[in-house]
């Protein structure tokens, strides 16, 4: 079972500032808080380690932390790990509900 969430910036910010925004800081850690309360706490971990790196209106699709428990990531391989857990694209659980099973999104580039 997953879980998603979506990170969201506002537009007008730019990939070099999205590091040292107060603002855009808050926005992440108000979604780390909330999958934390929704008990994802292994993809919170990983989030802490790269979180200047995602990308503004990401949607993150969470396995379980029992599902986490089973992964060999290195650090080295935080970020592509999350991006191949991501959508460089705000979306709502309404809109993926749409979508045929066996639906394969393409990744961020």
């Amino acid at each position: 079972m997953s879980l998603l969430f979506t990170f969201m910036m506002p537009a007008s910010s730019t990939t070099a500032a999205a590091a040292t925004s107060p603002m855009i800081n808050n926005n992440i850690a108000t979604t780390m808080q909330e999958m934390q309360r929704a008990r994802y706490f292994t993809f919170v971990m990983l989030v802490r380690m790269v979180q200047e790196k995602i990308p503004r209106n990401t949607t993150f699709l969470m396995p379980s932390d029992r599902l986490m428990s089973t992964a060999s990531i290195s650090e080295s391989q935080v970020l592509e790990f999350l991006s191949r857990h991501s959508i460089a694209a705000p979306l709502k659980f309404d809109d993926l509900i749409r979508l045929p099973n066996g639906t394969v999104l393409p990744l961020a580039n």
